[in-house]
């Protein structure tokens, strides 16, 4: 067999395992640590309201529903309705019903 040392992967020198943190590469990995625990925050906000009591479950529910897209909630509906099939026997007829314009009592004027 021919061994070429450019292909093969082996131990790396201390030099390039211990390269010096210069100013440049600590901020890259600052602003990454920072955009990543600002990720987990933003994720987890739902969550920290629904056990403060900020927020219900059925809110947090609701809020989400409105946010999916007509094949998403399509998918959503039919995975619910197999999952009923599967455990109970029985097919459901689901449907989205919407809301009457005017319906809400946000808009009614008494």
């Amino acid at each position: 067999m021919n061994h070429d040392t450019e292909d093969e992967v082996g131990p790396k020198t201390i030099e390039q395992v211990y390269r010096p943190v210069t100013r440049r590469t600590f901020l890259h990995g600052t602003a990454a640590a920072t955009a990543a625990v600002a990720g987990l925050a933003a994720a987890l906000q739902p969550l920290l309201e629904l056990e403060s009591g900020e927020l219900t479950l059925a809110d947090l529910l609701q809020k989400h529903y409105r946010e999916l897209t007509p094949e998403e909630l399509k998918r959503v509906m039919e995975t619910l309705a197999a999952k009923c099939e599967q455990e109970h026997g029985v097919r459901p007829a689901m449907r989205d019903a919407k809301r009457l314009d005017g319906s809400s009592s946000a808009t009614r004027s008494t």
